[in-house]
């Protein structure tokens, strides 16, 4: 039934926690046009890794917890379930950015997941995704980052999370323009998501184009108005806006 793997790495998506959501009346129903793949036989192994999505998707702590158990449990009912593994590095790699682990602790564990992932399976591109944003949040080889973004987006296209790592990697090295290009195109791939309407938010900020950045978070509330993330970004580009203000009142007054 689904074609699609996880990816998530810090930013999460997939058909299936959407298509879950719909039964559960928490989220729209999956477009039948991008499943996602699984390469397990075992019924339970598969039932386990879509659960672990669905809680990804939640973006807490209590989600994060929630779905390393159901990636775990996926991985003992099939060791050879690549996207389980990928999974599993996705719920702890995001439970590190949202400050819920250290780094040093848990990030050497997420890159022997992918790697996992990428033995078991040398296609994988949420398993490169996930080395992608390694490199880019912890090590900080932005060269290894692009070219693991580029690796995985080459391998496919329509996974919308390759192209979010892609725009910051851009993002951190100036190609602004560029960024945000590849981070419309991404949230175009998954209109769905909640955290596609403001994945362009994180990019017009690094771009220091607060108004523009301030208008995009609350086009995104009217749609999403509980998303704390979104409410979060527009946090950010109200503050930046208002440091931008003052530094330049600032700067005018010492040049009377």
């Amino acid at each position: 039934r689904y074609r699609r793997g996880v990816g998530d790495v810090f930013a999460l998506g997939s058909e299936i926690a959407r298509s879950i959501g719909a039964e559960v009346g928490q989220g729209p129903a999956a477009d039948p046009a991008q499943p996602v793949t699984s390469s397990s036989t075992n019924p339970e192994a598969v039932d386990a890794y879509t659960f672990g999505v669905f809680h990804l998707e939640q973006r807490s702590r209590e989600g994060f917890e929630q779905a390393i158990r159901y990636f775990q449990l996926a991985i003992e009912k099939d060791s050879a379930f690549a996207p389980a593994y990928t999974g599993l590095a996705t719920a702890h790699g995001s439970g590190t950015f949202f400050g819920l682990s250290r780094p040093s602790a848990s990030l050497p564990r997420v890159a022997e997941l992918a790697e996992t992932a990428l033995r078991l399976d040398p296609s994988s591109a949420e398993a490169h995704t996930v080395l992608s944003a390694v490199n880019l949040y912890w090590l900080r080889d932005l060269e290894a980052a692009e070219a693991r973004a580029r690796r995985a987006i080459a391998l496919n296209p329509s996974f919308a999370e390759a192209h979010r790592v892609l725009s910051e990697v851009l993002s951190v090295t100036g190609r602004y323009r560029a960024a945000l290009t590849v981070v419309e195109h991404a949230s175009e791939l998954e209109p769905l998501l909640p955290f596609s309407a403001f994945r362009p938010v994180v990019v017009l900020i690094d771009m220091r184009d607060f108004d523009a950045a301030i208008e995009r978070a609350r086009a995104g509330l009217e749609f999403h108005p509980s998303f704390w993330q979104g409410n979060w970004l527009l946090c950010l580009a109200l503050a930046g806006d208002c440091l931008l203000y003052t530094s330049d009142a600032a700067d005018e007054e010492d040049s009377v």
